[in-house]
């Protein structure tokens, strides 16, 4: 078990100032999660020891992960009774006051040909299952759903320079999507399968997470659930269990902490760093970090006040001549190239608006894949009526039908289309857009598709007649011009100097890969781990952390 800093009690003059310090409430429920968490929890500033305080049935732990100062609460297994986590999260939410809730911890995957043991589910929706009808011939489930906090969601999708390795030396993988919550601890391949035909856009589950919505929703805090897969509820769940169950908390618990390493990722929250980064010293030169200049100028996501950081490339002049007439894209290349950005970058030039949703966590299923873009698309309609569809042409049809009702004169992005080997699903995203625009030929809707693979490589002879509705971009790695270029750009930008070896050094360790260049800067800046060491001391140590 890795170490935990020593704890200390408090009294209640010292918790009432703490606690008014604190922007994130932590909670776990298994004493797996609780020590996995704990080994990463540091003190606070100005103390030696993580901080403990007791009243009524919990206990708070005080202390600080990555930037911020959190406060940690265990909660009972489920949702419902004395001590879980409604209960544990409404009485802690009045009495600490924080900017936003994330639950930690483990659940259950549902498909284990597609994902593994310790990879992390981030919740975009909790769904509770058990809120249903009991008819005489039939149960009806009322599908309650609530939506996780959009900032924290993109944060945590986003999050730069997380890797957890995993026992077959991959590395774990970040599944964004719905997340069942209920009562039940299942581990019966039957009843989830019976589940997942009621709910088949759901990527795993769990027992808390229902609790965690009602009550931050009644408390109108933001909230986000993290959970990394321990087992897949198909009987197997004793199989390795605690092995198992200690590398999913770990995997969650590591991907909160680089989330929360993010000085200024949280602002529009109103959450500050524990102490503001000002100063820092690397490659033996002190300089002045402005702290909005280095959120803008490192950005992920691209919006319109990154333009004087973004690096002009001949994809982009293509982009924008069919982005401007509203045609369709897809763009491909390798991950951390900047496809997405890219895309951003050209609709948002085009003074189009956009829609985007992230498809990564939906692989090799056309119709469960279809079913989440109603899902996702809907969230924009008041009172929405549209619904799931049993089979994939009607499920198409009301995809057309709800862009007709709410989304002319914008673009679609679907991003990190996956790609099985037979092409199937470029198929049928194909089929939308062809189907959409006999449908519907007046209206002024143009779709953007990114995908690391090449999807002219899986289609056929026969499919590929129907290509002429869409524009194929590869978003080729970036030669080492261009990556000096965006170093340069950066630096000075932040007003850094760096020498002009080091800037060619670092653009041939990024090996084309923005993201690379991106990440290290940023943790050359805020990380104290490169305080006083030298430039390419400094970027050994990164790239080695990094493979």
């Amino acid at each position: 078990m890795e170490n935990e800093y020593k704890k200390s009690y408090i009294d209640i003059n010292i918790y009432e100032q703490l606690k008014k310090t604190v922007s994130f409430l932590l909670i776990t429920v298994t004493e797996i999660e609780t020590h996995s968490l704990h080994s990463k929890i540091e003190p606070m500033a100005g103390y030696t020891t993580v901080l403990v305080y007791q009243t009524g049935i919990l206990t708070y732990y005080f202390g600080k992960l990555g930037f911020y100062n959190v406060c940690h609460v265990e909660s009972r297994m489920g949702s419902i009774g004395a001590g879980a986590s409604i209960m544990t999260v409404q009485q802690a939410a009045q009495n600490i006051n924080p900017k936003a809730i994330i639950m930690i911890g483990i659940a259950f995957g549902v498909d284990k040909r597609k994902q593994k043991v310790g990879d992390v589910l981030v919740s975009d929706v909790i769904i509770s299952y058990e809120s249903k009808k009991v008819g005489v011939n039939q149960i009806e489930y009322r599908d309650t759903k609530q939506i996780a906090s959009t900032l924290l969601l993109n944060r945590f999708r986003n999050v730069i320079d997380w890797g957890f390795q995993l026992p077959d030396n991959t590395n774990a993988k970040i599944r964004t999507g719905h997340i069942l919550s209920g009562e039940i601890l299942i581990d019966n391949k039957s009843y989830l399968k019976d589940l997942l035909k009621q709910f088949p856009t759901a990527i795993g589950g769990e027992m808390e997470g229902a609790g965690l919505v009602s009550a931050a929703h009644s408390s109108n805090i933001n909230w986000i659930l993290i959970k990394g897969i321990c087992d897949f509820a198909d009987g197997n769940k004793s199989k390795n269990k605690k092995e198992n169950q200690s590398l999913a908390a770990k995997a969650a618990v590591s991907l909160c902490y680089t989330a929360l390493n993010n000085p200024i990722g949280f602002e529009d929250l109103g959450i500050s760093p524990s102490y503001t980064v000002s100063t820092t010293k690397a490659n033996n030169l002190q300089y002045t970090v402005d702290k909005a200049k280095l959120r803008v100028a490192l950005f992920n996501s691209y919006s319109e006040e990154a333009e004087p950081y973004y690096l002009e490339r001949l994809i982009d002049n293509n982009l924008l001549k069919y982005t401007e007439i509203n045609h369709n894209i897809w763009v491909h290349g390798i991950s951390g190239s900047g496809k997405t950005a890219a895309v951003f970058r050209n609709i948002i030039s085009s003074k189009k608006p956009l829609f985007v949703i992230d498809l990564s966590c939906h692989e090799n299923n056309p119709l469960n894949t279809f079913n989440y873009i109603i899902d996702k698309l809907s969230e924009k309609i008041p009172n929405s009526s549209f619904k799931h569809r049993p089979d994939l042409m009607h499920a198409m049809d009301e995809v057309c039908a709800i862009l007709n009702s709410a989304y002319n004169e914008h673009y679609i992005v679907f991003e990190e289309m996956p790609l099985n080997e037979d092409g199937d699903i470029i198929k049928h995203f194909l089929q939308l857009i062809i189907k959409f625009t006999n449908k519907y030929p007046n209206l002024n809707i143009g779709f953007a598709i990114t995908s690391i693979n090449n999807p002219i490589k899986l289609l056929s002879d026969n499919i590929r007649k129907i290509t002429e509705k869409v524009h194929f971009i590869e978003q080729k790695s970036w030669v080492n011009s261009e990556s000096e270029g965006l170093i340069d750009l950066i630096i000075k930008s932040l007003q850094i100097d760096i020498d002009k070896e080091d800037i060619k050094l670092l653009a041939t360790k990024s090996n084309g890969n923005p993201r690379f260049i991106k990440s290290f800067l940023f943790n050359l800046i805020t990380s104290y781990q490169y305080e006083g060491l030298p430039f390419r001391k400094s970027l050994q140590i990164f790239t080695e952390g990094q493979f």
